[in-house]
């Protein structure tokens, strides 16, 4: 079977099948917090007794019950590492078989210890370091072969509590246990066995013992308590052969821990410590685990808060701001539109669906003309005024935004009336012109266009309704004319050089037009005419 089949088929196992377990052996650890706002915690369960799945897990936020896992998947599925210390008893009651069983347990394990750091203790009437932390699998090896029995007495809590200093070595993966193979005596003075177990608890190691003698069992006791206060696990080998069974079967049970992620709805990386574990239902009841860990600052998003009821004056706030939002935007849109009306409408540039007009030659043939290029855009124009043609009192709104330099046009007197025309133009349409431009100096001199169009764009480049070839002065989208409400307005594309009316600079603000007014663009000169009816 393939390899991801046999993975997919344990996490099925743990996911929908029941799992066995006392509720005094729910342990917890290590709790990842180095990607968050994902959590993951490693969850130990051992032996039979009381059963639930992974749909009985929730996720302990400084005591408050949040969330069931994301997911959940074995521990060698993961990405992270593992670090064993072995502590070997060498004395001469392991001498002959134990020992070589012992040592073919331990090579084959190391043969097959991916994602696991390992070193070897071995402990008789002294305490040997046979392999640290960091060796190659050749050294290991070689390490392993060269255990022997040696001694007579035995230095059981030494030897474990220098397997714990190696611990304390640099860059070890944080899910850490430790193995010990003994038959639980000890005959040193230097500490006793609640040394031990204290050491384990204040290090967070788990210690997995497994119990082997030839001649008295009283003191396999010991191991078994050691396992059970540190959070490890205990196994007694009858016969010497089963040393490497048991073995491979505690190794393979910490590879198949369960891992459980959760997505936390409190907890954030803040760098404070908080108590994080989890809690299973057992049935009527639940039992929970928890642990201190400091949930380091980490760059990225941070979990969603835990989301507070909404209280009656949070309702009413919000129904306020809610009102008050909508009034401003209507109010808003009131006043866009009302300045919409009395503003010029907007130019069109869009290219796509206008027709090219043509650059009318006296007694030549008729020039094409490209349309307009969409590269060159105005903004929507400010507001101008104009007067139809009176008999009485002229009234002219005389804009705000005349260019620094020009004078206000004044207001004529109630005293002296006078009659004012302005010119009206016909809509630009083919065939029925507004106005025609003759082309009365530069390169084009001599011809004529009619304005057709609207706008109508004036340009060195091809996509100008008028397209001029050979003045250097003019620019790739000069200037452009536009039709509103029976008027003509001249626009200045912030040309290069400029555009002047009447020998006049335009600024931003576009100017009407009228026959007869003279319009300058680089070094081109045209004037504006009626068209012939």
């Amino acid at each position: 079977m393939h390899k991801s089949s046999l993975y997919f088929i344990a996490l099925l196992s743990f996911i929908c099948w029941p799992i066995a377990v006392m509720a005094s052996d729910l342990r917890v650890g290590p709790i990842y917090t180095d990607k968050l706002p994902k959590i993951e915690i490693v969850i130990d369960t051992i032996n039979s007794g009381e059963k639930f799945s992974a749909q009985d897990i929730v996720l302990l936020e400084d005591g408050q019950a949040t969330v069931k896992p994301d997911f959940v998947q074995l521990f060698d599925q993961t990405a992270r590492e593992m670090a064993i210390v072995l502590v070997v008893d060498v004395s001469g009651s392991m001498a002959g078989k134990p020992i070589e069983n012992i040592k073919k347990a331990l090579i084959e394990f190391a043969g097959k210890a991916e994602k696991i750091k390992i070193a070897i203790v071995t402990f008789a009437d002294d305490v040997r370091v046979e392999a640290n932390f960091g060796v190659s699998s050749q050294e290991l090896s070689t390490a392993i072969n060269n255990i022997n029995a040696r001694g007579r007495s035995t230095e059981l809590y030494k030897g474990i509590f220098k397997a714990f200093s190696l611990f304390d070595a640099p860059n070890l993966p944080a899910r850490q246990r430790l193995v010990v193979i003994s038959d639980g005596k000890d005959e040193g003075t230097a500490y006793k066995l609640d040394d031990v177990i204290n050491q384990a608890k204040r290090n967070n190691i788990a210690v997995d013992t497994i119990g082997f003698t030839q001649v008295d069992t009283k003191y396999l006791s010991v191991l078994e308590r050691l396992a059970n206060l540190s959070g490890g696990n205990y196994a007694y080998a009858q016969k010497s052969e089963e040393l490497d069974k048991l073995f491979s079967q505690g190794i393979s049970t910490l590879k198949n821990s369960p891992v459980a992620t959760f997505s936390p709805r409190v907890l954030i990386g803040d760098g404070q410590e908080h108590k994080v574990g989890i809690r299973v239902q057992l049935g009527d009841r639940y039992i929970t685990n928890e642990q201190k860990v400091i949930l380091m600052q980490v760059a990225g998003p941070t979990p969603r808060l835990a989301k507070e009821k909404p209280t009656k004056d949070n309702w009413l706030l919000s129904l306020g701001l809610s009102v008050l939002f909508l009034l401003f935007l209507f109010t808003f849109v009131a006043m866009k539109y009302l300045k919409k009306r009395k503003s010029v409408e907007p130019i069109n540039t869009t290219p796509d669906n206008q027709e090219q007009n043509s650059l009318q030659q006296n007694g030549s043939d008729t020039l094409s003309i490209p349309s307009p290029s969409p590269l060159h855009l105005l903004e929507t124009p400010p507001e101008v005024f104009v007067t139809m043609p009176m008999t009485e009192n002229v009234k002219t709104k005389i804009p705000d935004n005349i260019p620094q330099g020009e004078k206000k046009p004044q207001t004529p007197k109630p005293s002296a009336p006078k009659t004012s025309f302005r010119t009206e133009f016909l809509p630009p349409s083919l065939g029925k012109p507004s106005a025609m431009l003759i082309i009365v100096g530069g390169p084009a001199s001599g011809s004529f266009a009619p304005i057709e169009i609207d706008p109508f764009w004036v340009g060195a480049e091809k996509g100008n309704t008028l397209q001029i070839s050979g003045d250097n002065l003019l620019s790739s989208s000069h200037a452009c004319i536009r039709f509103h409400e029976g008027s003509l307005f001249l626009y200045d594309n912030k040309s290069t050089n400029g555009t002047f009316l009447n020998e006049e600079r335009l600024k931003d603000t576009p100017r009407p037009i009228s026959p007869g007014d003279k319009i300058r663009l680089g070094n081109t000169i045209v004037t504006l005419e009626m068209s012939k009816k």
